[in-house]
């Protein structure tokens, strides 16, 4: 993530960043904005995050290598995509609808490919939005230990 691409709460991933190839607009949820916020500005630095010096993240393998070992035997091996796997099941089991859970991960799937993505060219911006804050109380629930405020629609059949 880098400053450049912060406008008032919203992560805009350029294009030529995203896995796709297609720019993500990302409204960030309360939580997420204060670790933003929380981050120093660093000279000469547009990166939020990672060690080098105008590069962000490198060696992710070798960060892995240090939280699993810091992890211990805490925690099943797992792999960094894991965190998006865990993220979009975790949605899903939320009652979040699966095309807008697609939208949050930047996936260009049935509901916007082919056919169907010749005439649906809606942003899914505010889906996103609702999503992320969704995600962010249950995430914040487990975290403080408490009962989660998030009120799912279930349906009968």
């Amino acid at each position: 993530m880098a400053w450049s691409e912060l406008d008032d709460g919203t992560w805009t991933l350029p294009a030529g960043r995203a896995k796709n190839g297609r720019e993500h607009k990302i409204a960030l949820p309360p939580a997420a904005r204060a670790i933003v916020e929380a981050v120093p500005h660093r000279a000469g630095r547009d990166q939020l995050f990672g060690d080098r010096a105008g590069q962000g993240f490198t060696s992710w393998s070798r960060g892995k290598q240090d939280l699993d070992r810091r992890l211990g035997d805490r925690v099943k091996s797992w792999r960094l995509h894991d965190v998006r796997r865990t993220v979009a099941s975790g949605m899903i089991a939320l009652h979040i609808p699966s095309d807008h859970v697609e939208a949050v991960l930047n996936h260009y799937g049935g509901h916007r490919r082919g056919v169907a993505g010749i005439y649906n060219v809606h942003p899914y911006e505010k889906e996103i939005q609702l999503a992320l804050l969704s995600w962010s109380e249950h995430v914040l629930a487990l975290v403080e230990g408490r009962a989660s405020k998030i009120v799912t629609l279930r349906s009968t059949g």
